[in-house]
């Protein structure tokens, strides 16, 4: 599905899983996982949203890129570099 294909898509679900687990190294990162969920009104346990990370599929990932709509661009320069159109 376009530039994303098993690998990468096996590759960001190994450091979404990696980054989910590490919230044990730190009382900070657990506090901000839970208020996240209040703030989005929902409350999911770690495992469960493991299984669902390791449920999605490369026809859902594009499904929900196909609705990503741009609304800004940037344009990164080399440092003293000048912008020309």
């Amino acid at each position: 599905q376009g530039c994303l294909g098993p690998g990468e898509l096996e590759l960001a679900r190994q450091l979404l899983l990696r980054n989910l687990w590490a919230l044990d190294d730190s009382c900070e990162g657990l506090v901000r996982f839970f208020y996240q969920q209040l703030l989005a009104g929902c409350s999911i346990s770690r495992s469960s949203w493991q299984q669902r990370l390791q449920a999605v599929d490369l026809d859902e990932v594009a499904g929900v890129a196909a609705k990503v709509q741009l609304d800004t661009s940037f344009f990164l320069l080399p440092p003293g570099g000048e912008w020309r159109p």
